[in-house]
């Protein structure tokens, strides 16, 4: 079942960002030590539609990570992405909610980043320090 939704989700994600304009429609609030707010086509490296294989992973140690909350600010809407994006150890969390099929939520996973995608992730959160490593891992980004 978790596999379905998974999938899901990245069927979703790549319809969402499947041209060029679809990526420049993204809002990404990044937020570590503070919370800022950056738009246009860069914050697309967010979507998990990177290509290429990957592997579901168990969730790491709690460690310093940032909360990326994406949104979609078209018509329709394709969803809301929420992401921990861990850069000590290379991978991001990722769930959606509000897809382009309803209100409906897709099961967070952690996955592997590529490094082609990472180097662009760190330098869209370069301008704010990482939240402080929590004791386990929050449950959404309002956790």
């Amino acid at each position: 079942m978790r596999l379905a939704a998974v999938l899901a989700m990245l069927c979703v994600a790549a319809a969402a960002a499947g041209s060029a304009s679809a990526k420049g429609r993204y809002v990404a609030k990044i937020c570590g030590s503070r919370c800022v707010t950056v738009s246009g086509p860069s914050v697309a490296v967010f979507l998990p539609n990177w290509s290429g294989s990957y592997a579901l992973l168990d969730a790491p140690r709690p460690t310093p990570y940032y909360a990326v909350t994406l949104a979609d600010k078209s018509e329709p809407a394709s969803g809301t992405f929420s992401i921990f994006f861990v850069p000590s150890r290379h991978i991001v969390r990722i769930a959606q909610s509000n897809t382009i099929y309803g209100p409906q939520t897709v099961p967070a996973y952690w996955r592997r980043v590529p490094r082609r995608i990472e180097a662009e992730m760190r330098r869209l959160v370069s301008r704010v320090a990482p939240h402080a490593a929590p004791r386990y891992w929050p449950a959404s980004l309002l956790g």
